[in-house]
């Protein structure tokens, strides 16, 4: 594993628990890997979620299966990665992979106004507007999000 470098290391080791998630929590706000308004919270989240890929990510073998059905990803437009990142996917599925763009980045499509067109593309791929996907409260931001009302 590589070493932190000093001035990380040092921050970091100077602080208690809490000083400690503020400083990566800056962080990340910095290096925009979470919205500027995100909370500490939010970056704790955060970090729980990229811990848990990662161990996922180095214990799980598709072995020989491939998925048969329907496969999409909806890839951010301003992501670090390549949109040819994503073709290591197809050798798990049968049929062809289907990419869908949105704006934002990985970091931001869970906020406003990114959200809104990720929940309208994943309403799309479910073929559905239901109560389950779309909220509740829908009919009072219908300016927001006209695509989506009836």
């Amino acid at each position: 594993m590589p070493q932190l470098p000093c001035f990380i290391r040092d921050t970091l080791a100077s602080a208690d628990e809490a000083g400690q998630l503020r400083h990566i929590a800056g962080w990340l706000r910095e290096l925009r890997f979470l919205p500027q308004a995100a909370s500490d919270a939010m970056a704790e989240a955060f970090l729980n979620v990229l811990m848990a890929n990662c161990i996922a990510e180095t214990q799980w073998s598709p072995g020989e299966r491939t998925y048969a059905g329907e496969l999409s990803i909806i890839r951010a437009r301003d992501s670090l990665h390549e949109p040819e990142a994503y073709a290591q996917w197809q050798q798990y599925c049968s049929r062809q992979i289907q990419a869908r763009e949105i704006s934002g980045s990985h970091a931001t499509i869970m906020s406003r106004p990114y959200v809104l067109e990720l929940a309208a593309r994943l309403c799309e791929l479910l073929g559905t507007r239901s109560a389950a996907i779309v909220p509740a409260n829908l009919e009072e931001r219908a300016e927001c999000f006209p695509q989506m009302t009836t």
